[in-house]
């Protein structure tokens, strides 16, 4: 390893005492499970997702069970993540955000404190999904049982996670605990839950289910409660909920129950009360006593660690990875949409080095063009358009911006081919304002001074990249990428 990501030299990278990337990450989308409170390195849920995504994926695991009764907000906990993935996305070698984040648990509002908008590294994550995370809380955070819980996990130190993961509404934490915020505007975000069915058999002939509305651990309206847990609406996007569902027996339950709690209450109200279905009634009554009644309290815990939507094995469901990896995919086509493709060309990337761009384009020429300071752009040319990359004096080696413009004839009007390059989108050079339109793209109200009134403009950003397109008589004659542009001051 020889990053100095974070601005910090490869000695203090190696020194951090954080996890780094292991393997050959070149060329791949990386998945990075990250591991929730009192959890471990989620290596049995490795293989399960590495088979969903692919090859074109690999999956790695962020270790910090060492740190696990921590809550997020440490910088300690944050920079370590935050440098796992900046440094994964150097062993790429890619262009494009190409690390990806799925957190169990806690480690999804680790993901919240590690990329929040005023964060550097978020520039290299593509999206990401929670799994069964709390996001307005859960009934065991600041409760006596969540507290000895953690202790008896972790008799060697303390920890505020068992406290911070209270049950919660936007600006009510207990006190001390960071409030987890939203993510950078650039990373999408999709929350897989898990929700379990208690049922019970009676009679051998009559039957009752009660819909929990949980995970056994965190209430369904928490899991995906992330937009509802901010103050105001997030800007970055939230890409849908996906609901693991799953039934569990009340005998199991109980059973499970006295095992791990049988100091709960004296054994003989404790078994009255699970056999004559007193507990059961009150879970299925949805009384908010639940979460203060400790037999209540115990059969959740045990639907959480046993039912295969619960809280702990959702973590190896097949369908919960099988959702993972879809939103994973998705978000991975997704960011390739500002890559100009064509005949005879591409995909030609923003950021691509020399090297990349002589294997994809018929480079036959040096322009010298000024226009922005230390601007050395290369060229190719076809028939009826242009195309120029510049590296904007950044000193990199990366060419930052890509300009497709039409040839114009004789008599000034833009000529038009069917081989013209375009944006994953559907849009290309002659692509009409319409077009444009629906899809989602609005103009800007004005236009190119040296066009005349028939020249607009038209931006957008799109993943945190900015995209220009100029019609000339309501069709696309240029499209740019990859910068915050100068309008009206382009290179003929």
């Amino acid at each position: 390893m020889t990053s100095t990501m974070l601005g910090l030299p490869p000695a203090a990278v190696a020194e951090s005492g954080c996890p780094q990337p292991q393997g050959n990450l070149a060329g791949k989308n990386v998945a990075v499970l990250v591991h929730g409170w009192l959890g471990t390195e989620m290596t049995d849920a490795e293989p399960i997702l590495q088979s969903a995504l692919g090859s074109d994926w690999r999956v790695v695991t962020f270790d910090y069970k060492a740190l696990n009764t921590l809550w997020p907000s440490s910088s300690t906990v944050i920079d370590c993540l935050r440098l796992y993935a900046r440094n994964a996305q150097t062993l790429t070698g890619k262009t494009v955000p190409s690390i990806y984040f799925a957190g169990h648990s806690m480690g999804g509002l680790m993901a919240r404190f590690s990329f929040e908008p005023n964060s550097e590294d978020a520039d290299v994550v593509g999206g990401v999904v929670t799994i069964d995370t709390p996001h307005a809380g859960s009934p065991w955070g600041a409760s006596m049982l969540g507290q000895f819980y953690q202790a008896s996990q972790n008799w060697t130190g303390g920890g505020d996670a068992a406290k911070c993961l209270a049950l919660h509404h936007p600006g009510a934490l207990p006190s001390g605990c960071g409030y987890p915020p939203a993510l950078a505007d650039n990373v999408p975000i999709a929350q897989v839950a898990g929700n379990a069915t208690l049922t019970r058999t009676y009679f051998m002939t009559g039957r009752q289910e009660v819909d929990i509305m949980s995970d056994g651990i965190v209430w369904l309206d928490s899991q995906v409660g992330y937009a509802r847990s901010l103050d105001t609406a997030p800007t970055n996007a939230v890409e849908g909920s996906y609901v693991v569902r799953c039934d569990y027996g009340w005998g199991p339950a109980v059973a499970t129950a006295s095992t791990l709690f049988s100091g709960i209450g004296s054994a003989s109200t404790a078994s009255y009360r699970w056999w004559t279905g007193e507990t059961f009634n009150l879970i299925q009554s949805g009384s908010p006593t639940i979460t203060a009644d400790k037999n209540a309290i115990a059969v959740l815990a045990a639907l959480g660690s046993q039912a295969s939507c619960g809280h702990t094995k959702i973590k190896t469901n097949p369908e919960a990875l099988s959702a993972v990896a879809g939103y994973l995919k998705d978000w991975a086509a997704a960011a390739n949409r500002w890559v100009i493709t064509g005949d005879g060309i591409g995909p030609v990337q923003r950021n691509s080095t020399l090297d990349e761009l002589r294997e994809n384009l018929d480079i036959d020429y040096l322009d010298v063009c000024y226009w922005v300071q230390k601007a050395e752009p290369i060229g190719t040319k076809h028939d009826t358009w242009n195309m120029f990359v510049w590296d904007q004096g950044t000193s990199s080696g990366r060419y930052d911006l890509l300009i497709v413009r039409s040839k114009f004839d004789d008599a000034g009007a833009p000529i038009f081919g069917a081989d013209a390059p375009m944006l994953a989108n559907g849009i290309s050079l002659g692509s009409s304002s319409a077009e444009l339109r629906a899809a989602g793209i609005n103009d800007d109200g004005y236009g190119d001074p040296l066009g005349g009134p028939a020249s607009l403009f038209w931006s957008y950003p799109d993943r945190g990249v900015n995209i220009l397109i100029e019609t000339f008589n309501d069709r696309v004659t240029q499209i740019a990428v990859g910068t915050d542009f100068l309008y009206g001051e382009w290179c003929s």
